[in-house]
């Protein structure tokens, strides 16, 4: 085990995780099998209606996706953090997050009375849930982050998912305190 870690925590499919990463604090994503997508949002802890914001990001650095080097900025001009070590070398960050009808059409319906933990939400559902934890609601929703996620457009201006299905580990240090 990686002697600097502070925290760890493993999330499982429509898994949910949010805490305040500290300033100078280095967050670590790994993907174990290959195939996964970390939706992430971000807010300054310390004065919440600062957030991140993906036209500054995209539009200062002239980029359409997160790599190692592109820095994260919030609605407010300020830098938020940056991504310090990439091995995928994509991002997506303009695809947005699934809602119901598209979790329902690709593995079906499955209640909590039916599949008790493993019971299928959105990743919609699951921000909504995380951010109540921090008096935030669904007019707070920002674009999101969508490690190991890889889109590019095809002929008929879709975006489909291009899928990488080796381990990843990509680090982002965040310049302020954070809630992710």
């Amino acid at each position: 085990m990686d002697s600097n870690i502070i925290y760890q925590e493993k999330l499982t499919g429509a898994g949910m995780w949010s805490k305040v990463i500290g300033r100078g604090k280095v967050l670590r994503l790994t993907d174990l099998e290959g195939g996964a997508n970390v939706g992430m949002l971000l807010y300054n802890a310390l004065e919440r209606t600062e957030r991140y914001n993906m036209p500054d990001t995209l539009k200062g650095q002239q980029v359409f996706y997160l790599t190692e080097g592109v820095c994260l900025h919030s609605d407010m001009g300020r830098l938020l953090g940056s991504v310090v070590r990439d091995t995928m070398g994509w991002h997506d960050t303009v695809c947005g997050v699934t809602n119901e009808g598209v979790v329902r059409e690709k593995y079906g319906e499955l209640s909590y009375q039916e599949g008790k933990n493993d019971f299928y939400r959105s990743g919609f559902e699951c921000f909504l849930i995380e951010l109540s934890k921090w008096g935030l609601s669904e007019r707070d929703l920002v674009p999101n982050i969508n490690w190991f996620s890889k889109v590019v457009s095809n002929e008929e201006g879709g975006f489909p998912l291009c899928q990488e299905l080796h381990r990843q580990e990509p680090r982002s240090r965040f310049a302020s305190s954070s809630i992710l």
